[in-house]
C-alpha cells in the first residue's frame, strides 16, 4: 500500500511537529511576569504553565500560555493569562 520511503517521510513530518510543541519548555515565565508588572499588577503568582498545542487553549501561534494570578492596581485579584511566542511581542490577557 504505502513504500517504506512514505512512511518514513509520514513519521519523520509527525515526530517534528510534536519535537517543535515542546520547544516552549524552555521559555522562562520571569519576562512575562514583568510584562504583567509593567501592566500595574503585583503580587505576581504562577498558577500554571501549558506548552504543549496551546493554539487550542487560547493562544494562537504562540509557544507558551502562563496562567497568573494577580492584584491590578484597585486590590481586585485577577487571573492574568500570558501568550508567550518564540519571537515577538507577549499578549497579555485578563479574565
Amino acid at each position: 500500500m504505502f513504500s517504506r520511503k512514505e512512511y518514513f517521510y509520514f513519521f519523520g513530518c509527525l515526530l517534528s511537529i510534536i519535537l517543535i510543541q515542546f520547544v516552549g519548555a524552555f521559555i522562562n515565565p520571569v519576562s512575562s511576569e514583568n510584562e504583567i508588572r509593567k501592566l500595574g499588577f503585583s503580587n505576581i503568582s504562577l498558577v500554571e504553565r501549558n506548552y504543549f498545542f496551546v493554539v487550542f487553549r487560547g493562544c494562537d501561534r504562540d509557544m507558551v500560555k502562563f496562567t497568573f494570578n494577580a492584584t491590578n492596581s484597585e486590590g481586585i485579584q485577577k487571573q492574568i493569562i500570558a501568550c508567550v511566542p518564540v519571537f515577538g511581542n507577549i499578549k497579555v490577557y485578563s479574565k
